[in-house]
């Protein structure tokens, strides 16, 4: 079965989401909006109520549907910066042509069924911290093998808490000065992404013989 996901919902002109909100509805996913229905833009739920603006409460994927060509982001479309800035892949519902969102779309459905879209929010939620979770265990892995004399083996799970990324890894027992060295190679694995987290925690648990 897969994961229900926190979807924030953007779209370039009023309603223009309605369709692709029902078919993320109907699936089961959780859906956020920077605007209230009928709004025309600034100023969003975040400068209202900081405490209300969906990032905060932890965003696994934007999607934004824009059903007509505009080089220009409209007043509807600023919660798509917002979200690139926090880390969360982008699917667009949409045609690439002037796209001024172009070069940050990690899948687009362009007319695609709704259903198309509904896959395409799982697999850029779950390819986004997969290249992250592999990047994460190459350089662990060469800090153990360095430090500790040994190469593994590593698991490592990515879990996002707001606008913060909660690390676990999973290993055989290290002194406390190579768990350090591991949260340092997870951190430069995650700087070397180029997305942005407010919060970033690493923890260690070593592997118990009850584990499989």
């Amino acid at each position: 079965m897969a994961p229900t996901l926190d979807v924030l919902v953007i779209e370039s002109v009023p309603a223009a989401a309605d369709e692709a909100s029902a078919a993320l509805a109907r699936t089961g996913h959780r859906l956020h909006r920077c605007y209230e229905r009928g709004e025309r833009g600034f100023p969003c739920e975040g400068v209202r109520d900081p405490s209300s603006c969906p990032l905060e409460e932890g965003v696994d994927v934007a999607v934004l549907v824009r059903p007509h060509v505009a080089p220009r982001p409209s007043a509807l479309e600023t919660g798509v910066s917002c979200a690139l800035r926090a880390g969360i892949p982008l699917v667009e519902k949409g045609s690439e042509t002037f796209d001024p969102f172009a070069p940050w779309v990690t899948a687009r459905v362009g007319d695609d069924p709704t259903d198309g879209l509904v896959d395409a929010c799982g697999e850029a939620a779950e390819t986004v911290f997969g290249q992250l979770t592999a990047r994460i265990q190459r350089r662990a892995l060469r800090a153990m093998a360095v430090a500790a004399g040994r190469p593994g083996p590593l698991a490592c799970t990515i879990e996002r808490v707001g606008r913060g990324l909660h690390v676990r890894l999973v290993g055989p027992p290290v002194g406390k000065d190579i768990e350090h060295a591991l949260a340092v190679r997870v951190a430069d694995a995650v700087r070397a992404e180029g997305r942005s987290y407010s919060t970033l925690d690493v923890s260690y648990r070593t592997t118990s013989r009850a584990d499989p």
